[in-house]
């Protein structure tokens, strides 16, 4: 997979993910996920380029959009 390939997925999911967070509502679990499928690529071009703050920085936005999504779709007990 080439760089051009990985900037067009982060471009697009990147822009993804801000927009279905900043709808709200129902909305805000898909900005989660899609903000962590986002993070496959960052990784990626953090890795190949030798970015370390990158990468680090990639590891604290999965673990957040991670939070995102569990706390999102987990079922609330009544």
């Amino acid at each position: 997979m080439g760089n051009i390939l990985c900037q067009i997925a982060l471009t697009l999911l990147g822009a993804g993910t801000i927009g279905l967070l900043a709808l709200g509502g129902r909305w805000t679990r898909w900005g989660f996920v899609v903000g962590l499928v986002s993070e496959v690529f960052w990784f990626r071009l953090a890795w190949v380029h030798g970015q370390v703050d990158i990468f680090l920085l990639s590891i604290w936005y999965t673990v957040c959009f991670g939070y995102g999504v569990w706390r999102s779709f987990r079922r609330e007990k009544k």
